[in-house]
């Protein structure tokens, strides 16, 4: 009988009743009330360890309290074992390329997704270091992903590694390496500009594809994957940015080691228009942006640079916008400014649209970018507005042209170019005073810093 199966000890004889009923003690029945005593005790855990337990224990919301630290991969866990990180982190052993790891608690063997953390001892100097938790044996460790390491994407002693093994493919994968995973994704575009994209589909750009931002030329005028290019350049670990805005001389960041330089040249200015005489409408064109360079270098002492102006607006009586000045960072990247816009002079006809300033090229560099040219001024209908100014390579919308109002002669104001190596906009006018363009936006240089 024993336990009743709701966790209450059930006896078969009770002796007081026995003894009221005349019912004499006898060896078959004591021998069957031991018995179950017998089971009953068997059925208690023993606080020695004797007993193994053969079925699930409800707790009730109570607690094992005062345990001791797990030692085996089959034992509880103690709440600051999980707090503390000491079942799957530790201080790593080994070598840089060759790392090492001793668990409190030895991995037997790895499973499809688990995590292992380890702080490294110092940065790996091949694309292949591997990784040998608790003696088993070492994997490759790549980048989420499956891409290779790069020299330094294990930071050096210190860097805290979290680890993820891919077991179909027996490797580690390193979730928080240096540098970041490239994604190998095409990038889509909807119906792009010609002079955005040279590609016949003006659809999908892939890896393979010959990519031009304005126009993209090497020295050698020949197309370049721009995309790739600019992801091959920014690679190590990032150190500061500095952001040249006036002339002088560039001193590196103390620990950087190499730089990468963009240089930007002047944004053109918008041409102006003189007083157009009876109904005459008459628009002139936006400045072209600055050029772009880009280029890696190694840092060595210090470097001499000039940023471009920014170029003047054309004056009222008609004027040419004047070109932005060159941007020079010695001997690295050189990005010449855009060309101003033409102006409209008094004797210019009815209906008369002057063209916008061309962008200006990066001439030095292993990227080189053209600035958008400025838009044409545009008249007619009884209505003028000067050309817009062109954009830079990295954005930086030039600004809008003025507008000429029919019979009244009232001109809103040109714009001047906005973001760094912006063009002006261009100045329109119907039968009204004479109307300023806008100075284009003057160069800049950003110097990426990296170790």
């Amino acid at each position: 009988m024993a336990f009743n199966g709701s966790g209450v000890f059930v006896r078969l004889y009770n002796w007081v009743n026995d003894a009221a009923a005349s019912i004499k003690i006898r060896a078959d029945r004591m021998d069957a009330e031991m018995d179950g005593m017998a089971t009953g005790l068997s059925n208690c855990i023993t606080k020695d360890g004797q007993t193994t337990i053969t079925a699930n224990l409800p707790m009730a919301t109570y607690r094992h309290t005062g345990v001791g630290a797990a030692v085996n991969r089959t034992d509880y866990a103690r709440t600051d074992q999980v707090q503390d990180g000491k079942l799957n982190w530790v201080d790593g052993g080994g070598t840089a390329d060759a790392i090492t790891a001793s668990y409190t608690i030895p991995l037997t063997t790895l499973v499809d997704g688990q995590f292992c953390l380890v702080r490294a001892t110092a940065a790996n100097a091949t694309t292949t270091p591997t990784f040998s938790p608790s003696g088993l044996t070492a994997r490759t460790i790549v980048k989420n992903g499956g891409q290779a390491l790069a020299a330094g994407d294990i930071r050096g002693d210190g860097h805290e590694l979290i680890l993820r093994y891919d077991l179909a493919n027996t490797r580690w994968e390193l979730i928080n390496p240096a540098t970041p995973v490239i994604p190998d994704n095409s990038i889509t575009f909807a119906k792009l500009d010609a002079d955005i994209i040279d590609d016949a589909t003006e659809a999908v750009i892939t890896a393979s594809d010959n990519i031009l931002f304005g126009d993209v030329t090497d020295s050698g005028n020949t197309k370049r994957d721009t995309v790739q290019g600019i992801l091959d350049l920014f690679t190590g670990t990032f150190v500061g940015l500095q952001v040249l805005t006036s002339d002088g001389t560039y001193t590196a960041t103390s620990g950087a080691t190499n730089g990468i330089a963009i240089a930007i040249g002047g944004g053109g200015g918008g041409g102006g228009v003189a007083p157009a005489s009876g109904g005459s409408e008459v628009a002139a064109g936006g400045g072209g942006a600055g050029g772009t360079a880009i280029a890696r270098f190694a840092i060595s002492g210090t470097v001499s640079y000039t940023i471009g102006a920014a170029g003047t607006a054309g004056n009222s009586s008609g004027g040419n916008g004047g070109a932005g000045g060159t941007t020079t960072f010695t001997g690295i990247a050189v990005a010449a400014g855009g060309s101003g816009g033409t102006g409209s002079g008094a004797s210019a006809a009815d209906e008369t649209s002057a063209p916008g300033g061309a962008g200006g090229a990066g001439s030095t560099g292993a990227i080189l970018l053209s600035g958008g040219d400025g838009a044409n001024g545009l008249s007619g209908n009884d209505s003028a507005s000067g050309g817009n100014g062109g954009s830079a390579g990295f954005g930086g919308g030039g600004g809008r042209g003025g507008h000429g109002a029919l019979g009244g002669g009232t001109q809103t104001a040109c714009l001047a170019g906005k973001n760094y190596g912006g063009g002006g906009g261009g100045a329109g006018v119907t039968a009204g005073t004479g109307t300023a363009g806008a100075a284009g936006a003057p160069g800049v240089i950003y110097v990426f810093e990296f170790k």
